[in-house]
């Protein structure tokens, strides 16, 4: 019965957490987009095609590279599955993948439109960390912190690195963005800005992550695949930096 309902709670969690996520950030995106005067219409296909193949490759990242053992058992169907298992880094790299291919068929340039959407995602990320913060899908190793999540035995109290970085965005990541709004910076300033924060808070959470575990995540060269995906993204955000300082990217709009 315990079992049961800790199922029917952290689905309730989920089927709560997803759709907020994707509507929060779907609207808050919206409007930044029409304030920045872009097209409305070909804004939103751009977020849907987005958002969907994000899911689907972000479950499938989290399948092959993180979970291959449910291959073996359940079949190459599993990665239909996409509610059973996300990677937030497969998530972000599908998500991009789909946009170039979209804006590239169209000949367009989008720095503009990556703006809004970066803004769009990590108002969305509050919401999709509160289910993994729920769920307890990334422990840490244990501890006596007061923030400590209480796995079940024989784990007992952890880290709960979906927490710490559910705080994190919503404490520094979006207060950083709403300040930045308002002093109407060049194109790419968001792109650049949420690189920064997300990459090099996410590197440092990352060593955090529970080493003890039969699922905990692999090392490379000690590090996690999403410490060399984190790092990846702090340099990409220094280029957007000093790119859109130079207003290299202004020709984006419209």
């Amino acid at each position: 019965m315990t079992a049961l309902l800790a199922a029917f709670f952290q689905f309730s969690v989920w089927s709560f957490a997803v759709p907020a996520a994707i509507v929060s950030g779907y609207w808050f995106g919206l409007r930044r987009a029409r304030q920045g005067g872009l097209d409305d219409r070909l804004w939103e296909s751009a977020t849907q095609w987005a958002v969907g193949m994000g899911l689907v490759i972000s479950h499938a990242v989290e399948i092959l590279l993180y979970q291959p053992q449910r291959l073996k058992a359940e079949g190459w169907l599993t990665l239909l599955k996409f509610w059973e298992g996300l990677s937030s880094y497969g998530g972000f790299a599908g998500a991009v993948v789909t946009l170039f291919v979209f804006y590239g068929i169209r000949r367009r340039r989008w720095w503009a439109e990556a703006d809004a959407l970066i803004q769009a995602l990590f108002l969305g990320w509050v919401f999709g960390r509160f289910g993994c913060t729920v769920s307890g899908d990334h422990p840490g190793p244990r501890t006596t912190f007061f923030l400590a999540y209480p796995y079940p035995p024989p784990d007992g109290p952890r880290h709960n690195l979906g927490l710490y970085e559910m705080l994190f965005t919503l404490l520094v990541i979006v207060p950083a963005n709403l300040i930045l709004h308002r002093r109407k910076p060049p194109v790419g300033s968001f792109l650049a800005l949420d690189c920064l924060l997300y990459g090099a808070g996410r590197f440092a959470l990352d060593f955090m992550r529970s080493t003890d575990r039969a699922d905990s995540d692999p090392r490379y060269l000690g590090l996690t695949l999403a410490h060399y995906c984190s790092l990846a993204v702090f340099v990409f955000g220094l280029a957007m930096l000093f790119a859109s300082r130079a207003r290299r990217l202004e020709a984006a709009r419209p």
